[in-house]
């Protein structure tokens, strides 16, 4: 048993060799797809699809090489495995049977009795790759997958486009496109308070009652943020010359709203360059490029006016901010890194531009019915570069055996996301486009 590790058994999981099988519950289980390897904190395997008593769940599933180390790792008090629906262990040793934190219990299946060979043939196996899509290897598929992916990312941008415009009858504009840019800033793991930061803390301030000072700015966001050194259960304020002059300013300004719990920021476990200080000092930056237009008027000039050639690159510069000073070389208060790196780098800027500025600007083009403006978004939407890959992207291109050397651009890697979440996910494989071998209308 000693020999046999995680790994070992994570690999023999994502194989695919196992698939019919009988949980400690007494259900029957059958493994349609074991799921997409974890790269973050969590669960082992996201998006694992099985069936249970012939009822198809998706969700994601936990590894242990022994039943009883879901206790002993505190997952059943962890709230980020909530999402699990199946553990799998190799041999049972008590611990059954397994609780999440909401108080929810899941199923163990206990892998070692479908194996019949030793450790041998276990650590055989637990290097077998698992296939892809068998689809995708058709030549008739081959030859349209690039026309696939293309139909499949505008579509992504049309659903977008819908939901900028409902949001559109309820908000004023400018408010929704500084949403959806705070939004994008969160990046995956901070989309939630960058959201409430936007709610509580409206342009309409910014730009109307702090304009022309970037340290107030930038005192205002942290502050409603509640991400100062004062805001921090059991923190002072740090003898830090930054921390000092925002905590002066933002108590001179004194706003009635509450801020956003500490708790509710992820910080740990996140790279410097995505630290939620470091995009917040980036947004008071980005802000001060459009004090004399305002943000919307400024993009939507813009837009508008840019060459259709240059225009993806003109709107990536204008979302980037190198900034200067203190947080160009820091990532939290007192905490230090590489100096130089950029507040809003290109690959955040592009993601701003896609996920954000374009699919608003469709929306806003939309509502003023001007078709003109609407093929030129369209356009610059299908001419933008490719954003820089994420566990999804990468995944999908092993499924549909890209090679990451083609030819890819932000529209098809937003066909890759679209194809993913419609049909992949749920391994709906006979309706999917790269099945058929077209897009549905």
């Amino acid at each position: 048993m000693e020999k046999i590790t995680e790994k070992n058994v994570a690999g023999l999981w994502r194989s695919g060799l196992i698939s019919g099988l009988e949980d400690d519950l007494g259900n029957d289980i059958q493994v349609i797809h074991p799921g997409r390897g974890s790269t973050g904190v969590g669960c082992d395997f996201q998006d694992a699809v099985i069936e249970m008593n012939g009822e198809r769940i998706v969700g994601d599933v936990e590894i242990h090489v022994t039943s009883d180390l879901w206790l002993k790792h505190g997952h059943g008090a962890n709230p980020l495995y909530n999402g699990i629906i199946l553990h799998a262990a190799m041999w049972q040793r008590g611990g059954l049977p397994v609780k999440l934190q909401n108080g929810r219990t899941i199923p163990t299946v206990i892998l070692h009795k479908y194996i019949p060979g030793g450790m041998e043939d276990i650590c055989l196996a637990s290097n077998i790759t698992a296939p892809g899509c068998p689809y995708s290897e058709r030549r008739a598929v081959r030859n349209k997958l690039h026309r696939i992916l293309s139909r499949a990312g505008m579509q992504r941008f049309s659903q977008k486009m819908d939901r900028f415009s409902a949001s559109l009858r309820n908000d004023n504009a400018s408010q929704v496109l500084y949403k959806a840019i705070c939004r994008a800033l969160g990046y995956s793991r901070n989309t939630a308070p960058f959201e409430r930061l936007a709610a509580l803390l409206p342009l309409s301030l910014l730009e109307k009652y702090i304009a022309g000072d970037v340290l107030k700015r930038r005192a205002c966001l942290f502050g409603v943020a509640g991400l100062l050194p004062s805001q921090r259960p059991g923190a002072g304020i740090l003898s830090d010359d930054e921390a000092c002059m925002m905590e002066e300013r933002w108590q001179a300004i004194g706003l009635p709203s509450s801020p956003i719990a500490y708790s509710a920021w992820k910080i740990a476990c996140v790279r410097p360059g995505n630290s939620p200080l470091k995009r917040l000092a980036g947004l008071s930056h980005l802000l001060a490029k459009f004090e004399d237009t305002g943000l919307l008027a400024g993009l939507s000039l813009l837009t508008g006016a840019a060459p259709l050639k240059q225009a993806s690159g003109i709107l990536e510069n204008s979302m980037m901010v190198k900034g200067e000073g203190y947080w160009t070389c820091h990532y939290d208060f007192g905490r230090s890194h590489e100096c130089g790196t950029a507040l809003i780098g290109k690959g955040r800027a592009r993601d701003i531009i896609i996920n954000a500025v374009l699919p608003f600007s469709l929306a806003r083009a939309h509502e003023k019915d001007d078709e003109k403006l609407k093929r030129k978004i369209s356009a610059i939407y299908r001419s933008c570069k490719a954003l820089p890959g994420n566990e999804l992207t990468r995944y999908m291109q092993h499924e549909l055996s890209i090679e990451s050397r083609e030819r890819m651009t932000a529209c098809l890697q937003q066909g890759l996301l679209h194809i993913y979440h419609s049909w992949c996910r749920v391994k709906d494989c006979r309706s999917c486009p790269v099945a058929i071998g077209r897009m549905p209308d």
